[in-house]
């Protein structure tokens, strides 16, 4: 899952600046920018929601799946 969004962006990007020349001189700060946000959210969103979970009080299985 994260390579997938990883590559889209980092893609985009490519053929933005490609493109575009005017953005070929940012384009490798912003290939760092996006592959850096998407490793951060990978790591903080699971921690961030089960500490919310755990805060608000519900349980592992809400929904009664198996």
């Amino acid at each position: 899952m994260i390579s997938d969004g990883m590559f889209v962006g980092l893609s985009v990007l490519a053929i933005v600046a490609a493109a575009n020349s005017a953005y070929a001189p940012v384009a490798p700060a912003a290939t760092a920018l996006v592959a850096s946000c998407v490793i951060v959210t990978a790591i903080l969103v699971p921690i961030v929601t089960a500490w919310w979970a755990k805060r608000i009080g519900v349980g592992s299985n809400t929904a009664g799946l198996t």
